[in-house]
């Protein structure tokens, strides 16, 4: 009896592991920032770490754990961009939702320096489908507050879609750059992903309780 028990039970690790190891390879990871910016991609825009080497933490600069990750708005020509993301394979009808911590400390004459959050969508070829994205930010508004933005959307279905992009991003105007250059948006706990689908939660547990009942009608 006790040899069916622990087979049952190995059974059970092994199905729970392979669906929490399929799950985690379709959210975020590293959201904290507490392995640097491993695991976040992006070309544009100065992202950095805080605390810098040897700085004491400000608290307040923190939402969780010991680090955050922050951007300053460098002067210069044109609109300032700044974006770090993630990015995933999805198909139509699955259910997306992204969730983060913003915090703009921003100098009050740099009115267009804004931080957000968003889900953008691009094809198999890799070129983004304008007009899909979901997106959510903080602005002055929000000045020296940690903010929770949440995002949601269903992967639409004859539209192309090939991946979605769960970024956090930083904007100010051109003509705000020198005004902006003292102001930081800070980012910390972010989360989302692809939500696993009630079906699949439904054939786990289905599979679980068959393999139970196997055991016990071998017992009887």
């Amino acid at each position: 009896m006790m040899k069916k028990v622990c087979a049952v039970l190995v059974a059970l690790i092994a199905i729970v592991g392979l669906s929490l190891g399929v799950a985690n390879a379709q959210t975020i990871s590293n959201g904290g920032f507490e392995q640097d910016l491993n695991n976040w991609s992006g070309g544009f825009g100065a992202a950095n770490i805080y605390p810098p080497s040897g700085v004491t933490p400000d608290p307040n600069l923190i939402h969780g754990g010991a680090k955050s990750m922050y951007t300053v708005a460098t002067t210069g020509t044109g609109d300032f961009w700044m974006a770090r993301f993630q990015q995933f394979s999805v198909t139509p009808g699955q259910l997306l939702s992204m969730s983060g911590w913003v915090r703009p400390v921003i100098n009050a004459a740099a009115e267009t320096m804004r931080g957000g959050i968003g889900i953008f969508y691009f094809d198999s070829a890799g070129t983004q489908l304008l007009g899909l994205e979901k997106q959510a930010e903080v602005s002055n508004a929000n000045n020296n507050n940690w903010t929770q933005l949440n995002v949601s959307d269903t992967v639409g279905a004859d539209l192309g879609i090939a991946r979605a992009q769960f970024t956090v991003w930083a904007w100010a105007a051109s003509y705000d750059r020198g005004d902006a250059a003292t102001s930081r948006v800070y980012f910390d706990d972010i989360s989302g992903g692809v939500v696993p689908e009630p079906s699949s939660l439904i054939l786990l547990g289905s599979g679980v309780l068959g393999m139970l009942g196997i055991s016990r009608k071998k017992k009887a």
